[in-house]
């Protein structure tokens, strides 16, 4: 007859192998997913700085992007003429970084201390924004979309309102805008 412990122990010990065997399984399956979610950050990191669009505005505004030692600094921190990005938009301190990262908006900080939001919005949003005196509501996405594909700067000065939202949901950020001083 065994020890009652000893049987005990590899049960115990049985149960340890099938869980180590079950934890490997489980991790290789995570650094897979790992692998797939780097590979569309990179991809959207290249989309961000191949995008010609992009990069005439920033010449534009003569803005270059923000140092290692800048990063994660906010912007009443961050000299003018530069930009970086951020989930945060709507409050002054705001960090920026110089990665995108999914969902962030790109910031400039011009020569003169305006700060612009850079992203996309719908053609009937672009013209409301060129042609209406009054509040605009408007939905402003980090990206290129099917549903927003019109480039866009906007004053953060002129955002009379940032509804909140979940950067999850893919539905943009709610701005109400005025266009006139």
């Amino acid at each position: 007859m065994a020890h009652p412990l000893g049987v005990g122990d590899l049960i115990l010990g049985n149960r340890r192998c099938r869980l180590i065997a079950s934890m490997s399984g489980a991790q290789r399956i995570i650094n897979n997913d790992l692998e797939e979610i780097n590979k569309a950050m990179n991809q959207h990191d290249r989309n961000l700085a191949d995008d010609p669009e992009r990069d005439a505005l920033r010449a534009k505004h003569q803005v270059r992007l923000i140092t290692l030692e800048e990063e994660g600094y906010d912007l009443p921190r961050l000299p003018d003429g530069v930009y970086g990005f951020t989930t945060t938009l709507g409050r002054r301190d705001a960090p920026l970084f110089r990665r995108p990262i999914t969902q962030s908006y790109e910031v400039h900080k011009l020569l003169d201390g305006t700060v612009m939001l850079v992203g996309y919005v719908s053609a009937e949003d672009a013209h409301k924004l060129a042609t209406s005196k009054e509040v605009v509501n408007i939905r402003l996405f980090p990206d290129r979309q099917d549903n927003a594909s019109e480039l866009v700067n906007l004053p953060e000065h002129r955002v009379v309102h940032y509804k909140e939202h979940s950067q999850r949901s893919g539905e943009g950020l709610q701005l109400d805008i005025t266009l006139e001083d």
